[in-house]
């Protein structure tokens, strides 16, 4: 048995490998033992038990702080704000540090402060409030105590004791709770050796902070990050392993490789189920029997492997051992001590592939060696304690990128290929840790604040009458006050959270922590509001009818409630649904009470595809691209009126769900079979919205079917059956099975309505997350239907438009969406309906990432957008902070102001807006006549020629050969033409009319391009587009202004670092890499003055404000972007003459000038 408890703070195998070869653990054990015989001096157990805190800490903790070297101070001045008494003591490393501090007066007292440190009375649980207690503070839970302690002195470490237990927490992670490192002194004073004791001495004596803890805990963070590293590689090659496995032993080949892939997953998700359960001592397997545990059949498994032992793949020993721990933790052992934790994962029921085929020995072998041993020279065993649950998460969510394929060659090998379209579609970029959080509390914190003001106001009104009361009526104004705030508990506990692409479940995790703490702080006994101390007094701390039971951490017994009753997730990816409930069963498992129920609440589908209860009374109008199909108008109403005929037994199941604690398997095998009679309620609805979503996917139906389908809503199983014997509606369920329709007010009935109705207002309390973003060409199949359904997608849109617009219509009235999305909606014109939609809402904050990447291997540039569904006040403001920090400075923007072309929202452009608005300042296009990209030819290997090549110096004789510009060979003030020629097989055009040149005149005029291109024919007339167009085989896909290409023109590189423009007289025609701006006839500006203006350092700096980057400080330079440009006016009021005597006495001060230069040598 260890000397030590770490819970998370460090990792396990630094403590356990690392630590001990370090410097300072190298302390002479005569200064160990001298300071063990010091402690144990003052040892007296049974004198401890009847003291109080006050007189535990002056008879003993304050003892045992002097022998470790600390210089005390107690009860120093807490900062205020906060309900909270002062913290017990203040530890400082020497005298001057603590006069310092008292001079310093309260701001700055705890500048100088080591550590802080918080006693209790001798074993006061640590993790529990109490249920009663004369001081209200001493009814709070200790460990939210600390961490409250630390974030208000901004002191980074912290020890808690309650003279037997010892911990040591961090301030970061100290608002978990369950994160710390702990001994037992008692263990090591009556126990122990002196080497034993050594684990006490080393991390609570002076001398250990901050230098040496924050080099045990910085290296565990270094540890974790590189295991991370390696088992993110490792986990890819043990599932090829467990694949190879199925295939090599079983009857199975190419066709069942996505059911070999998906159970191959379930497989890992219970080995990362147990290995980490194990490691945070969730499972008591290691602790009974070694052969009933995962460490045992690792160390079986290092230990043959090593040795070259032979390991068959015709035995399967350690598949059946494995079957017999599965089993062990679905259905408990009262014998091993090992509690049922069931929830679905290791139910053989639910996955019986894994039952009914095998794998060989030398397969797992590998598998679980490449799990749980690290690759290094060392082989150490992987700490699983050390990995954050979302670490874990996002280790395994990129599995769901890849799907399994068999090589060519023989012999035949399974291998883990990229699925492009897989993962791109069903999810998005693991979000980083810091985001979530900011994410997370910058949405859930207003929403706690206002529930409490909420039950704040609600005491107040108790209160005066209270004030008013005498006898019988004051008792009962009391109680009644006592009671608002066990109404915090409920209001907590309403809140509905969403992330309808929640892959791994990063936010839900993220966001079922914070609601658990704030949950703690309310059942702590901690007052609303910091004046309330002096109000009411309180026989005991708020009490609420489904507490934690003597054995459970309250902090678990909160994630538990939250992630039952506040925790909703959508994914489009069945297995990342599955992903996501193992990282909230992994955060919320407590040990010896079974897995929380999590399917009613945690679905798959895809949010964007479904159908809306108020639209299922017509069948769809297809007008756009098809004939409207009829309806009929009697039908109006009868699957609302038949669905809220049935709403309230819907909504009570959820509600029975609820009700019920998770303390039993019983309980949770209630669970679901209150929510398989909510799947079978609502099954008829489902099919009906199915059918009704399928015709936008080409299924077909009349309005008397249709008709006849809602009549029958009420009759019997078996006429219903027979309804689905019907054509139309087999292939619905084929299209709904293929899609995933997800129809939410069916799904999550108790979000939307209420008794038989729908709630006055429906919806989520917040919708966070990272919804997918794929680019245009990623979504084929859907991208019609989007079209049809979401006002927002137009153009070249992408995924996550139509998920703001869907987020939006799921949240509640006054309630708020947070995404961390790309930041291309903001100036693009595929973002001008989204824009359009969110300024009708109140924007709150808009965090512009800029050209900070935050995701690992994209190159998404992303920003950060809350919006709470309000019409806005004409003169609201929102909050905009720019750059990586998300704490940077903020300014406050009229939101009014972003109602333009694009938002312009950066520093730089406010800076810039007082003299872009000046009434001589005109835009580029109201100047231009033309702002034009370059020429698209659909077949640039054939179109586009070398003109070094003997080939090349024939075609450019004729006519119809032009020299054309990529967009890299312009640049500022000049170009460089590379060689290329461009066939253009165009003549001239008047107005917008093209004169094309027939197939007679091409060949008459340039044979030699005809003949070239002659050959090249087939390929040309197969061009997308060209088949429905009436441009001729030879013709280019777009060929723009003509007259535009051949006159004179500023051209600019599309992608640059600067605007860089040139200047061309009609020499050249510029590609689609580049883009072109030209002045009408008649403009009094010339060339050469817009050139300069364009090419200024001034006009660069706003158009990095109004184009949105690329990669390596890149910046778009398309028409969209550049039409935008500021132009300064010039009224010429200096004569011709005199401006022409000017520009030569300029030239020949610049020659002057330059000749001074060459004569003086530089």
């Amino acid at each position: 048995m260890k000397p030590h408890r770490n819970s998370g703070l460090f990792s396990n195998y630094y403590l356990d490998e690392l630590l001990p070869k370090e410097k300072e653990f190298d302390i002479p054990s005569s200064e160990v033992k001298d300071i063990f015989v010091q402690v144990k001096g003052l040892w007296n157990k049974d004198r401890f038990q009847s003291l109080n805190e006050s007189q535990l800490r002056m008879h003993f903790l304050d003892k045992v702080l002097n022998i470790l070297g600390w210089i005390v101070d107690v009860e120093p001045p807490t900062p205020s704000g906060e309900w909270s008494k002062q913290v017990d003591y203040a530890l400082f490393k020497n005298e001057k540090a603590l006069n310092d501090a008292q001079k310093g007066g309260r701001d700055e007292y705890f500048k100088e402060v080591a550590c802080i440190g918080e006693a209790k009375r001798w074993e006061r649980s640590l993790d529990k409030k109490l249920k009663s207690e004369s001081d209200p503070f001493e009814k709070q839970i200790p460990s939210l105590q600390i961490s409250r302690y630390l974030w208000l002195t901004n002191v980074k470490w912290g020890i808690l004791t309650n003279g037997r237990y010892w911990r040591v927490y961090e301030r970061e992670t100290s608002k978990r709770l369950d994160i710390f490192y702990e001994i037992d002194l008692e263990e090591l004073v009556e126990n122990r050796s002196v080497d034993n004791f050594k684990y006490f001495y080393l991390f609570f004596r002076k001398d250990a902070f901050p230098d040496f803890v924050e080099k045990v805990y910085t290296g565990s963070i270094n540890y974790a990050k590189a295991v991370g590293k390696e088992l993110k590689e490792n986990v890819y090659k043990a599932l090829e392993y467990l694949a190879e496995g199925f295939l090599e032993m079983n009857d199975l080949g190419e066709n069942d490789l996505k059911e070999v892939y998906d159970n191959c997953l379930i497989l890992l998700y219970r080995l990362l189920f147990i290995l980490y359960a194990e490691y945070r001592n969730l499972l008591p397997v290691r602790e009974n029997s070694a052969y009933y545990s995962m460490e045992a059949i690792k160390k079986d498994i290092a230990k043959r492997l090593d040795e070259n032992e032979i390991i068959p793949t015709s035995t399967h020993r350690y598949w059946d051992r494995l079957k017999e721990l599965f089993e062990l933790v679905n259905s408990g052992n009262e014998e091993l001590e090992v509690p049922p934790y069931n929830g679905g994962l290791f139910n053989p029921e639910k996955h019986k592939f894994l039952e009914r085929y095998r794998i060989g020995d030398l397969y797992i072998a590998k598998a679980i060696d490449l799990l749980t041993r690290s690759r290094s020279k060392d082989k150490a065993y992987i700490d699983y304690g050390s990995l954050d649950i979302r670490h874990l998460g996002s280790i395994y969510e990129g599995l769901l990128e890849h799907k399994l394929q068999i090589t060519d060659e023989e012999p035949a090998k399974v291998y883990l290929a990229a699925d492009k379209g897989e993962r791109k579609v069903t999810g998005s970029y693991y979000t980083p840790d810091y985001i979530v959080k900011y994410i997370v509390e910058n949405t859930l914190g207003p929403l706690i604040k206002e529930k409490r003001r909420k039950i704040i106001d609600r005491k107040k009104g108790i209160e005066e009458k209270y004030k008013k009361a005498r006898g019988y009526n004051r008792e009962f104004y009391e109680r009644k006050s006592r009671n608002v705030e066990e109404d915090f508990v409920d209001e907590i506990l309403s809140i509905k959270v969403l992330d309808p692409a929640m892959g791994s479940g990063h936010f839900l995790v993220e966001a079922t922590d914070y609601l658990a703490h704030e949950l703690l702080r309310v059942l702590g006994g901690e007052p609303l509001e910091e004046e309330n101390r002096k109000m009411l007094s309180k026989e005991s701390p708020i009490s609420y009818g489904n507490e934690p039971e003597e054995l459970e951490e309250d902090i678990r017994w909160a994630r538990r409630e939250v992630v039952e009753r506040c925790i909703f997730g959508v994914d489009l990816n069945p297995l990342a649904v599955e992903l996501a409930k193992v990282s909230l069963w992994l955060y919320t498992a407590s040990k010896n009470y079974p897995l929380n129920f999590l399917d009613h609440h945690l679905r798959c589908g895809n949010s964007l595809i479904g159908a809306r209860i108020e639209n299922l009374k017509n069948l769809p109008d297809l007008r756009k691209k098809r004939q409207k199909l009829a309806t009929n108008p009697n039908q109006i109403g009868l699957f609302e009126k038949s669905f809220e005929e049935k709403v309230n037994v819907l909504v009570g199941a959820f509600a029975q769900i609820e009700g019920i604690p998770s303390k039993t398997v019983e309980q949770i095998k209630e669970k679901e079979q209150f929510y398989e009679k909510f799947r079978n309620i609502i099954s008829r609805f489902k099919d009906v919205a199915d059918i009704w979503t399928s015709i936008y996917f080409g299924n077909e139906i009349d309005i008397v079917k249709y008709q006849q389908l809602q009549n029958n809503l009420r009759t019997s199983t078996e006429e219903w059956n027979k309804l689905k014997q019907e054509p139309y509606f087999r292939k619905a369920q084929e299209i709904a099975e293929e899609k995933r329709f997800f129809h939410w007010e069916l799904e999550f009935p108790e979000i939307f309505f209420e008794d038989h109705r729908r709630k006055e207002n429906p919806g989520f309390d917040a919708v966070i997350g990272n919804p997918p973003y794929i680019g245009f060409h990623g979504f084929k199949e859907t991208k019609e239907y989007l079209r049809f359904t979401f006002v927002t997608c137009k153009g070249k849109f992408d995924m996550y438009i139509p998920f703001w617009e869907q987020a939006l219509f799921m949240v509640g009235k006054d309630k708020t969406v947070t995404f961390i999305c790309p930041s291309g909606f903001m100036k693009r014109a595929y973002g001008k309906r989204l824009r359009n939609v969110l300024l009708s809402y109140e924007l709150v904050s808009l965090h512009d990432f800029q050209h900070d990447l935050v995701f690992e291997k994209a190159t998404n540039y992303t920003c950060i957008l809350q919006v709470r569904k309000v019409m806005p006040k004409s003169n609201h403001k929102l909050r905009i902070t720019l750059g990586h920090d998300l704490s940077s400075e903020a300014v406050e923007l009229v939101q009014s102001h972003l109602a333009k072309n694009n938002w312009l929202i950066s520093e730089k452009y406010l800076n810039f807006e007082r003299i872009i608005s000046s009434p001589n300042i005109v835009r580029l296009e109201s100047i231009a006549e033309f702002i034009a990209e370059g020429i698209v030819t659909g077949k640039n290997e054939v179109f586009l020629i070398d003109a070094s090549t003997e080939f090349g110096k024939q075609l450019i004789t004729e006519p119809i050969v032009w020299p054309a510009l990529r967009g890299k060979a312009v640049d500022r003030y000049e170009s460089c033409w590379d060689g290329t020629l461009l066939i253009y097989p165009y003549a001239k055009q008047t107005d917008r009319q093209i004169l094309h040149l027939n197939e007679t005149a091409f060949e008459k005029i340039a044979p030699k391009s005809y003949k070239y291109l002659n050959k090249h024919r087939n390929n040309l007339a197969r061009r997308s587009y060209f088949e429905d167009s009436n441009k001729n085989w030879f013709e280019l896909w777009n060929q723009r202004n003509v007259n535009h290409q051949i006159s004179n023109k500023l051209v600019v590189q599309e992608n640059s670092v600067r605007c860089e423009f040139y200047l061309d007289n009609g020499n050249y025609l510029y590609l689609d890499t580049s883009c072109g701006i030209s002045l009408p006839s008649n403009s009094n500006l010339t060339y050469t003055y817009l050139l300069a203006i364009l090419n200024s350092r001034l006009l660069d700096l706003i158009f990095q404000v109004i184009t949105v980057p690329k990669l390596n400080g890149h910046f778009i330079h398309k028409p969209l972007y550049l039409k935008q440009l500021p132009i300064r006016r010039i009224a010429f009021t200096t004569s011709k003459e005199e401006r022409e005597k000017l520009v030569m006495k300029f030239k020949e001060m610049y020659r002057k000038f330059i000749g001074e230069e060459v004569e003086n040598g530089k």
